[in-house]
């Protein structure tokens, strides 16, 4: 579990946010619902502690040099008192939240899918692995758009890579055979989260 404790207010410069809930929490990360006092409107905070800074650069870069409508929206991102926090769109629940609770039919399923294909693609035509897909990391929004979350492990594909990614569930067998791998280990992942779409929902229906 990440360490990270919120108080019930904080800053960025002078926006202040105040601290609604917590959304989920991680080995080094933890995701914090927030509301903008001075302009309003709910918002996600993710926050890391410093000794992971490499990773939060690197999502906070890969958010703001490629914006899709099936990623998750980068709003900003600050430091406050030795924790780094980044702000985002907030989304209504997780794709496997809609798994466990029986909430995808035939048709939210297949738009699931286009969507989710849709921000892959966004990646794959930048040379960018996303490796990590997983219905964890798959949110959708209030107006029931998939968006693709938690852009730590994207990598840029200038060369096969040798370091594993992604986690074990959803990792296509080369990478954990710790062979070179690209891009196609991304669409493996995507296989196997239909798979968890189907199993868990259409066919227990």
């Amino acid at each position: 579990m990440c360490w990270i404790r919120q108080p019930p207010k904080y800053y960025e410069g002078k926006v202040q946010y105040k601290y609604l809930g917590t959304l989920g929490t991680g080995t080094y990360a933890a995701v914090y619902k927030v509301e903008r006092l001075q302009e309003g409107g709910p918002f996600a905070i993710k926050t890391m502690p410093l000794e992971h800074a490499t990773i939060f650069q690197a999502e906070v870069g890969t958010l703001q040099r490629f914006p899709h409508t099936n990623i998750i929206a980068y709003v900003s991102h600050f430091r406050y008192k030795d924790v780094l926090h980044m702000v985002l769109e907030l989304a209504s629940y997780s794709l496997h939240d809609a798994i466990i609770n029986r909430r995808i039919d035939k048709t939210t399923f297949l738009e699931c899918t286009a969507m989710m294909a849709a921000g892959v693609a966004h990646l794959h035509r930048n040379k960018l692995l996303y490796g990590d897909i997983k219905p964890q990391n798959i949110l959708i929004t209030e107006q029931n758009v998939v968006k693709l979350a938690d852009l730590g492990e994207v990598r840029h594909m200038v060369k096969p890579l040798d370091r594993a990614v992604g986690s074990e569930s959803h990792q296509a067998p080369e990478v954990t055979m710790e062979g070179k791998y690209g891009l196609p280990t991304d669409i493996y992942s995507f296989g196997r989260t239909l798979e968890d779409m189907v199993i868990n929902t259409l066919m227990e229906k």
